[in-house]
């Protein structure tokens, strides 16, 4: 089996070798300075195509020539045990999913926290319960005095806020 490292020079989704769809690559061999056409390999439930530029690995088997990413020129940040998953705009992550050790799970940083749409729906609710009961004691002493007020009804709604595409539970 050849083994040779490489740079990424083009990318295209065509037919492979078994009559497949798949990630082509054009990628010029450092050592022996030829240009090839290879498959990405990459782990099933990933797609992914990393940019110009990027450096792999090239390796014949069977007959067929693949490719295995080295290197992109993201700066690795996961540590034991987690798992990254990022798109990439040169050197710079884009967007990013990390799933770290602890059970978090932080989609592009750590910097805000989601909510959990029930119980928030659910405090809203309560709260607007209890301003409308002291609106209505309010009202009732108003009237005692010898005026009269008619408060409005408070209800909160937040459905149009609910992403329904993302679910998680505890």
């Amino acid at each position: 089996m050849n083994i040779d490292p490489g740079q990424i020079t083009k990318s295209e989704i065509a037919e492979s070798a078994d009559g497949a769809q798949a990630h082509i690559l054009q990628a010029n061999l450092t050592e022996g300075r030829d240009t090839r056409l290879i498959e990405l390999l990459l782990p099933p439930g990933e797609d992914s195509v990393p940019e110009t530029g990027s450096t792999l690995l090239v390796f014949d088997l069977g007959g067929r020539r693949f490719g295995l990413l080295l290197n992109d020129g993201v700066v690795p940040e996961a540590v034991e045990g987690e798992k990254l998953l990022y798109s990439s705009l040169g050197t710079s992550k884009a967007a990013a999913l990390n799933m770290r050790t602890n059970g978090d799970i932080e989609i592009n940083g750590d910097a805000d926290n989601a909510v959990r749409f029930a119980p928030l729906q659910a405090a809203l609710n309560t709260l607007a319960g209890f301003i409308n009961t002291q609106l209505g004691l309010i009202a009732a002493e108003i009237v005692a005095l010898g005026g009269s007020y008619a408060p409005p009804t408070l209800t909160i709604d937040i459905t149009a806020a609910q992403v329904v595409e993302v679910k998680f539970s505890a």
